[in-house]
């Protein structure tokens, strides 16, 4: 079994990601809103010519250090009533208590701001030599740092210090946005769940009486707020970094002893995981390359190796070479439909990730011993449609939270709510990032529902389908 306490990317990508749900459900009630002067009053992220030279990633890492020498601190941070303080009703709120805690907090909430309004955010994690073995543990915990700000924000909420809140709300989406940055899927998707987090407060905040409009605040946030393509790249090459033998296999014929080099990598790469015996038995794996032997130099013929290359080559290197090319070819096929943010629904990314994971299951059998299929969820490479679907989601409801602004400045202007979005003329209606249109309108007396469009032949599933119920006021 693996160490309790190593933490593997790419396998708490499979695990963070959201339960499937039919749709996305939100309830707000709102009055009348003007826009704000300036227009940009309130912004979700930091003006960009007010950044500063300097890595963001260092004085997040400096952030974290401060609970080396204030572990109370941590275990303060730790404590339920941080996650509970942020749905409590405003009205409910331990307003002395929780000023207590946040002034605890004062150095460490400086420290988040001051790395938000950093130009640059490296990680410094990149092209590691340790592959799927590379701990994260600084990554989780920047949640728990979310939770903290989004109390902080709640607390400002109640006291309609509004500009504060959204500042407060600022910093923890530029810590999404860096996350987003980083060069490993589970940061990014760490960094989704810290912008839901900032969102929740905002619906919230939207729903008081006098609340500012926030429509040019969502508008201007980036698009997309998150990318795969840098993890994707980062990650492709991970297998061989976590046996680097496999980057030698096709530099022509291998000495005997360098082949034996390789095959030691796979001892040391079980005690790196703590596993209790190897799961490769040499006996049995020596077998199993004897009997593929003839099947593999066919393979490399076929695909182009010269006859006297491939009969000189060491049988450990000729199945190696073959089972390692064949994942390769697969892998950088899939990784095409990957990068291209296609769903796994789609019939050619399926096949494409299926093509993958068999050849790659093939490598993991005979060298790995199962290892990474059971790291990987049964397969060899992540299912990055539910990846880009949390991405998706949260581009949605942005799209959807500012429609209800647009609804509130109308409201504010004409001094009634529109009955269809085609009556609102001040402002853009914004369409929806996946199918380019505006959201489903449906008034009844004083309740909208708002619902994302769904594109031809598109299935309502958690990304596809959100539904926002707008309770109308007057005020």
């Amino acid at each position: 079994m693996l160490r309790r306490a190593a933490w593997l990317p790419l396998v708490f990508v499979l695990v963070s990601l959201p339960a499937g749900r039919a749709e996305q459900k939100i309830a707000v009630s709102v009055g009348p809103a003007a826009t704000p002067t300036p227009l940009l009053a309130y912004r979700l992220l930091p003006d960009p010519r007010e950044l500063k030279p300097g890595n963001a990633a260092a004085l997040y890492y400096r952030t974290e250090a401060m609970f080396v020498e204030n572990a109370p601190l941590l275990k303060e941070f730790r404590e339920n009533y941080w996650s509970e303080w942020q749905a409590m009703p405003l009205k409910d709120l331990p307003q002395a208590e929780m000023d207590g805690k946040i002034r605890m907090a004062r150095y460490f909430l400086r420290e988040l701001e001051h790395a938000s309004l950093q130009r640059d955010c490296d990680w410094n994690t990149s092209g590691r030599e340790e592959g799927i073995g590379l701990l994260l543990p600084d990554v989780q915990g920047f949640r728990m740092f979310a939770g903290v700000l989004a109390a902080k924000a709640r607390l400002q909420i109640a006291r309609k210090e509004y500009a504060d809140a959204v500042a407060t709300l600022r910093t923890g989406y530029a810590l999404g946005r860096n996350l987003g940055k980083g060069p490993y899927l589970i940061q990014t998707l760490v960094g989704v769940a810290v912008v839901a987090i900032m969102d929740k407060q905002l619906e919230t905040m939207m729903q008081q009486p006098d609340a500012p409009n926030l429509y040019w605040a969502f508008r201007t946030l980036p698009r997309p707020m998150f990318d795969a393509e840098v993890a994707l790249i980062e990650e492709s090459d991970m297998l061989e970094r976590t046996w680097p033998f496999l980057r030698r296999v096709d530099k022509g014929i291998l000495p005997v002893e360098d082949v034996q080099a390789g095959m030691a990598q796979l001892d040391k790469l079980a005690k790196d995981f703590s596993l209790r015996e190897p799961p490769f038995k040499n006996a049995t794996r020596a077998a199993t390359i004897v009997a593929m032997h003839g099947p593999a130099k066919t393979w490399l013929l076929e695909n182009g190796y010269p006859k006297a290359t491939v009969e000189a080559m060491t049988p450990v290197q000729a199945v190696t070479l073959s089972l390692y090319k064949q994942y390769r070819l697969a892998h950088e096929e899939w990784l095409v439909w990957a990068l291209a943010g296609e769903s796994d629904s789609h019939p050619g990314m399926k096949a494409a990730r299926d093509k993958a994971n068999e050849a790659g299951k093939v490598l993991d059998r005979v060298y790995f011993g199962g290892l990474l299929s059971g790291l990987f969820d049964g397969g060899v490479v992540v299912a990055v449609g539910k990846i880009q679907e949390a991405y998706r989601r949260t581009e949605r409801r942005h799209v959807g939270l500012a429609t209800v602004e647009a609804m509130r400045l109308h409201a504010a202007k004409t001094g009634k709510w529109p009955e269809k979005l085609d009556d609102i003329t001040a402002v853009p209606v914004p369409v929806d990032p996946v199918t380019r249109k505006p959201w489903d309108y449906k008034r009844t007396g004083d309740v909208v529902t708002l619902t994302s469009p769904l594109a031809d032949g598109e299935k309502a599933t958690a990304t596809s389908h959100h539904v926002i119920t707008v309770g109308l006021r007057e005020k």
